[in-house]
């Protein structure tokens, strides 16, 4: 499953500024998005989530 990895072992604080540094980067590529989300790791915890609405 495509994913993009922000960070390792970071603090939930430091999420927003790695969030502003992602959407900056940004590049358009061509795909289809169903959902977003956030996660932890070890174990896995799902932070948020949120289903995108469908394209034209």
């Amino acid at each position: 499953m495509p994913h993009v990895t922000l960070g390792e072992g970071q603090r939930l604080a430091a999420v927003p500024t790695a969030v502003r540094n992602a959407v900056a980067a940004w590049r358009p590529r061509p795909a289809v998005l169903h959902r977003i989300a956030l996660f932890r790791f070890h174990p896995v915890e799902v932070l948020w989530s949120r289903a995108l609405p469908a394209g034209p």
